[in-house]
């Protein structure tokens, strides 16, 4: 009895330390429904132009993805695009200036509580500059998500946010990819 009472203690306190406030959407756009059911078409104009305009959120198709225009985070301009499996929303992949990397990490820490890991691998650039990066990440059940001071720029920070369901996709398009490749040889 006495080593539950013990367990039940060490459980309250750390459990709390890897709660956090998974989410369902992202900027007002819902996880695992269709993109182009919750945001309107951007008008075929230059995005400068757009952006000037309406000040809206839109989107455009690019390839596979979607860019969403019009996306601030704290009056942050974030380039945000969206990738689909299925026609629902399963990841997200947002880019901003390192300036801003933590105002960015001060929202989500708000928004989703404390981060369940962080780490600071070594970054290096393309031309060869080595810097110690800082990633934080919120791992759950459905959605998680990732946040770098150093993306693929120098200037660069990015966060994704991704679902398993999308990751499930992902890996079985994968397989048959490599499936049907290997038919061929």
């Amino acid at each position: 009895m006495k080593f539950l009472v013990v367990l039940w203690g060490i459980l309250t306190i750390v459990s709390p330390a890897f709660a956090w406030n998974e989410p369902d959407s992202f900027l007002g756009l819902k996880f695992n429904q269709d993109i182009e059911q919750q945001l309107l078409r951007c008008p075929d104009s230059p995005a400068s132009t757009f952006r000037s305009d309406a000040g809206k959120p839109c989107w455009k198709r690019f390839r596979d993805a979607y860019v969403i225009e019009n996306s601030k985070i704290a009056d942050i301009d974030i380039f945000l695009t969206a990738y689909q499996a299925d026609k629902k929303l399963g990841a997200i992949r947002g880019s901003f200036r390192n300036a801003s990397f933590a105002t960015i990490l001060g929202v989500f820490n708000e928004q989703y509580g404390k981060a369940t890991t962080g780490s600071e691998p070594q970054w290096m650039s393309k031309g060869g500059v080595k810097l110690q990066n800082t990633i934080f990440e919120w791992k759950g059940d459905v959605v998680s998500v990732q946040l770098r001071k150093l993306a693929s720029k120098i200037d660069e920070s990015d966060f994704t946010l991704i679902t398993t369901s999308f990751k499930d996709a992902s890996r079985v398009k994968e397989t048959e990819k490599i499936k049907d490749a290997a038919k061929g040889l």
